[in-house]
């Protein structure tokens, strides 16, 4: 894109706009964005139109443009919709109350502000001079050219706002926005009678090509059909049912006179094959003449069905239209319009010409007389008036029409009382015409037509209100059914598991010192003892023992065949495991790029808590992360090992036997360890990056960062913002903001607190007892994190209070992990 051309050189422009703009009064601009309102201050720009080229170069350059228009107020959106609100009210041409506050709050003067206000759009504008009758509103001369700068530039003025947030804003508005417009009652489409209309009229064509057809190939051999049946569906049954006139009988007349629906006529057709002047017909070219029928016939019946709709559907969208120039006609009125909001906007004089657009303009061009009517040409009432009134009652009829369509548009609940009620009007004019009979006055028939439409309007609502009910017991028995054979599936599931483990038993018997075993066959019985030792190779919750049956069994119709069952469902465990891991590390990259935007605050110089000295980490990220991460992993693995050492009662052919399965299983169980202790630890980090771009707490050490450029001794209770500091490093900016809660207490917290509960695990199962090398490991590693948490506060990087809760937050994530899912999977 080439840059504008500037036809006097930077130093003469400048000088000669600040000497024009010197002599003006501030002009504001009103700028709505996605996100939220903003008012722009600058010079008027009514005498620099010599200087147009100039003005469009500072437009495109930012540099230029922010020295003559600055931002004077912004007030952002709380959420998506109280924008979609002011995006709707906005598109109307209204005021909504949030611009009202704002306009109020930001102008010079509040509503008794006597500035000029320069606005997009004049309806705006003039909703705005309502309300501050002393605001002069501007939409010309050069303000859309500024609101195009404002526009371009709109992201630099709002630094803490990238392209990519406002492309997001702006697209989530917009998609939120057409939602809204699109979202209308289904059952009021007039799309659909567009469609619909338009496919009649083109069936009808294809139909009457076709039948055509079928008439000049089958009079070849009975040319006398065509007059005795016209009609083009009769015609076509018939000649599907005779076939060949030579085989036609007296025995086939009651078929035949159920097809044309007349027994003279019957009778006539088989007279006439008798003496038919027609050639023969071959085999052959009689079954193509009945493919064809078939096919025709097909399309007949189609087009009877597509009627129907069309009656079904115009009773629906614009029942009064309907019943005063029929179906047909109000439906293809509705099609040359465009919709119906469009045809009820258009005055009588337009829907009578309405479909004789040529007429028109070839009369318009030639200068003749215009046409009196269009597509109301077909109605009825114009066949029945006589030549001299054709005109008309076709101006009488089109304003019916408008009042009709009217009626269907902007009524909630459209009923056709007023449809019959216009419909008699016409009646009664058509008699005037005719026999000079005076009709009644408007007044009367619609006192009538109110009062009987009040009455028709509460049936439909009662109506309306019972299909609502029985929809909704329709969805509460659904509901129940569903619950109900969930019910029995999981008794179902309890009443399998019993007759597989009852399968499965062993019963011992005692005689003389030795012991007999008995064991029940079953068809069962491999598949239960298959299930019995995937629940040996990993515990379970006992609670959910019908759940886990059910999972075992859909873990066996999907394992390799090379995979013994323990081990599959244990790999299974894994990956559902990791993709949870993985789901929340992409939750944590989205969060680190700027998802949710962090809270703005105002703060004062003269604020103790924020005027800390800026110090470096004592426990810096990396090693955190190395402790945290890896020490209670390295403990973990230790005693898992340890467990499996520990086998009680087993000699060493028994050690041979398992070991090589046994090994293989703790692989997997510090694997799953691994898995749900790194989800805890990324699902911590998530909450923790969350709450700081939620609270937006400042750090102690805020205004050493942020080194706010302002006179210190002139700053006490003045509110400051980021606006003021000098800091150029936004990335320290940004971290100076985020104190609440603390991340290193969180993750300290969250690693010594999942180790304490795994422990104890350990313990309550009997597998290894707390010795001394676990309590002092335990206490070295806690005393490790209590310095981590302290050295937050001597550091000045947070408050006592973000430490607090962070501690708090890692806490919680842990218990909620360890209590969610068995840690320890290693069993005796």
């Amino acid at each position: 894109m080439s840059s504008p051309v500037i036809c006097l050189n930077d130093k003469y422009f400048k000088v000669q706009l600040n000497g024009i703009l010197s002599a003006m009064h501030t002009l504001f601009l009103l700028y709505e964005h996605a996100s939220g309102y903003a008012l722009f201050s600058t010079k008027q720009f009514e005498d620099v139109g010599k200087f147009l080229p100039q003005v469009e170069g500072s437009v495109l350059d930012f540099g230029k443009f922010s020295t003559l228009v600055q931002l004077y107020a912004y007030e952002k959106f709380t959420d998506a919709a109280e924008a979609l609100n002011n995006c709707n009210a906005i598109s109307e041409g209204l005021m909504h109350k949030d611009l009202l506050n704002f306009l109020a709050n930001s102008l010079p003067g509040g509503s008794e502000s006597r500035e000029k206000l320069g606005v997009g759009d004049p309806r705006l504008g003039q909703a705005i001079c309502e309300q501050f009758p002393n605001v002069k509103c501007l939409q010309t001369d050069a303000v859309p050219e500024i609101l195009r700068g404002i526009r371009y530039h709109f992201t630099s003025y709002l630094k803490k706002m990238s392209q990519q947030n406002e492309f997001i804003t702006q697209l989530g508005l917009a998609h939120s926005f057409s939602r809204g417009k699109v979202q209308l009652n289904v059952n009021r489409v007039d799309n659909m009678i567009i469609q619909a209309v338009g496919l009649i009229d083109q069936l009808e064509k294809d139909c009457n090509k076709f039948v055509m057809r079928i008439r000049e190939w089958y009079s070849c051999h009975f040319p006398e059909l065509i007059k005795i049946v016209p009609d083009q569906y009769a015609y076509c049954r018939c000649v599907k049912y005779i076939g060949d006139r030579n085989n036609l009988t007296e025995e086939m007349l009651h078929d035949l006179t159920e097809i044309v629906g007349d027994e003279e006529k019957a009778v006539e057709i088989l007279n006439a094959s008798r003496s038919s002047m027609g050639m023969e017909i071959s085999a052959m070219d009689l079954m193509n003449i009945n493919h064809f029928c078939d096919c025709v016939i097909n399309m007949l019946d189609y087009r009877k069905q597509m009627q129907n709709y069309l009656n079904d559907r115009m009773e629906c969208c614009a029942p009064n239209l309907a019943v005063v120039v029929g179906d047909q006609i109000g439906a293809r009125l509705i099609s040359q319009a465009g919709s119906l909001s469009n045809l009820a906007k258009y005055p009588a004089s337009t829907i009578q010409i309405l479909g004789a657009e040529k007429a028109l303009f070839r009369a318009l061009k030639k200068k003749g007389n215009t046409p009196k009517y269009g597509l109301l040409f077909h109605s009825p009432f114009i066949s029945r008036a006589s030549s001299k009134n054709k005109g008309k009652i076709s101006r009488f009829l089109a304003n019916k029409c408008a009042i009709a369509s009217r009626l269907d548009y902007f009524s909630d609940i459209p009923v056709n009382t007023f449809g019959n009620y216009l419909k008699s009007q016409i009646e009664e004019r058509l008699k005037l015409f005719d026999s000079g009979e005076i009709p009644r006055k408007n007044i009367e028939v619609m006192h009538e037509a109110v009062s009987e439409a009040k009455l028709q309007e509460h049936t439909a609502l009662k109506h309306l209100k019972k299909q609502l009910k029985a929809e909704k017991k329709a969805k509460a028995a659904i509901i129940a059914s569903c619950e109900e054979s969930f019910n029995n599936g999981t008794q179902d599931s309890i009443s399998m598991e019993n007759d597989f483990l009852e399968d499965a038993n062993f019963e011992q018997i005692d005689v003389s010192g030795e012991t007999k075993k008995k064991k029940k066959k079953s068809r069962n019985s491999m598949e239960s003892m298959e299930i019995d030792e995937m629940k040996n190779g990993i515990p379970f919750h006992t609670e959910d023992d019908a759940i886990t049956t059910f999972l075992l069994k859909m873990a066996l119709l999907l394992r390799p065949s090379h995979l013994n069952s323990s081990n599959w469902v244990c790999i299974l465990y894994a990956i559902f495991d990791i993709g949870f891991s993985a789901t929340v590390g992409y939750l944590c990259y989205k969060f680190f790029n700027g998802l949710i935007p962090t809270r703005e605050r105002t703060f004062y110089c003269e604020d103790a808590s924020i005027s800390k000295p800026f110090m470096e980490n004592t426990v810096s990220v990396k090693m955190l992360l190395c402790v945290s991460i890896g020490l209670p992993l390295m403990l973990c693995l230790l005693h898992e090992l340890v467990a499996f050492s520990k086998l009680e009662n087993a000699n060493r052919l028994q050690w041979r036997m398992i070991s090589s399965e046994g090994l293989r299983k703790v692989c997997i169980n510090f694997t799953r360890i691994v898995v749900k202790y790194l989800f805890g630890f990324l699902l911590t980090i998530v909450l923790m990056l969350v709450g700081k771009s939620w609270f937006g707490v400042l750090r102690p050490h805020f205004l050493a960062v942020c080194k706010p450029g302002i006179d210190w001794h002139r700053c006490e209770g003045v509110a400051l913002s980021l606006q003021n500091c000098t800091q150029t490093d936004m990335h320290a900016l940004l971290s100076a903001r985020h104190s609440f809660p603390s991340g290193h207490a969180s993750a300290a917290i969250y690693s010594v607190t999942f180790l304490l509960f795994y422990l104890l695990s350990l313990r309550a199962r009997k597998s290894v007892n707390l010795n001394n090398f676990d309590r002092i490991s335990l206490s070295l590693y806690a005393l490790w994190c209590v310095f981590v948490c302290v050295s937050r506060v001597t550091d000045c990087w947070h408050h006592v209070t973000d430490v607090v809760g962070g501690s708090a937050m890692g806490f919680a994530v842990a218990w909620l992990i360890f209590n969610r899912y068995e840690i320890s999977t290693f069993v005796n």
